[in-house]
């Protein structure tokens, strides 16, 4: 996106590979778009097999989904294991309004994706309400579901699967994963009492949208 080809982060070594799209806020984030295509896929799976061969890693670790192709495709030519670590449900629904229903676990197919996924999605959060603009999100969304039907598919060839809970890990089985192992984010919290005397408090982590409930 801009940053160094090498860096170091507390000692760690740091190997970027190179992006068309640059960006100067590092809060910033590209439209998937860039990543989720063909030749995302196929460029970065040529410069981490580069990089491979530079730094000759004993394992692969993949943590997003857009460089699973790229990962996945190195380990096998470069007889390498992969663990890909998994933290939502986009892998296997790209929209994922079938698992509002807590009930759920198996994804939606297809028919019921175009007929109640897209139309949810564009009601929701397309503020431009136009012929073109739906036909826009409707053939963008159609790629997605296919291009994660890709993802998913050498997903499941990793060595190992992790899931950040236990429900992440059900949810992952129900459609297809094997060789799942749950491990916990890191972050340790520690309760205390609070002083400050309140009759509603709310606290809210993430965006106001449908799809974080």
């Amino acid at each position: 996106y801009g940053a160094p080809w090498e860096d170091k982060y507390d000692g760690l070594k740091v190997i970027r590979i190179p992006f068309p799209k640059k960006i100067s806020d590092m809060r910033q984030v590209v439209n998937p778009i860039w990543q989720n295509n063909p030749l995302f896929f196929l460029t970065s799976t040529i410069h981490l097999i580069r990089a491979i061969n530079k730094e000759k890693p004993d394992i692969l670790h993949v943590h997003g989904k857009f460089l699973i192709p790229a990962v996945i495709i190195s380990g096998l030519i470069k007889n390498k294991p992969v663990i890909v670590t998994v933290r939502d449900k986009q892998i296997l629904c790209s929209i994922g309004k079938c698992f509002f229903d807590v009930n759920r676990k198996k994804a939606c197919g297809f028919i019921e994706y175009l007929t109640k996924e897209i139309p949810w999605f564009y009601k929701n959060y397309s503020k431009n309400k136009s012929l073109l603009w739906a036909s826009y999100i409707y053939l963008g969304s159609i790629w997605s579901r296919l291009s994660f039907k890709l993802i998913k598919f050498l997903a499941q060839k990793a060595n190992t699967v992790v899931a950040i809970s236990q429900s992440q890990k059900l949810y992952l089985e129900k459609n297809g994963f094997r060789n799942v192992k749950v491990i916990y984010n890191t972050a340790s919290f520690y309760p205390h009492e609070s002083k400050v005397q309140k009759d509603k408090t709310i606290l809210f982590a993430g965006k106001l949208s449908k799809g974080k409930g």
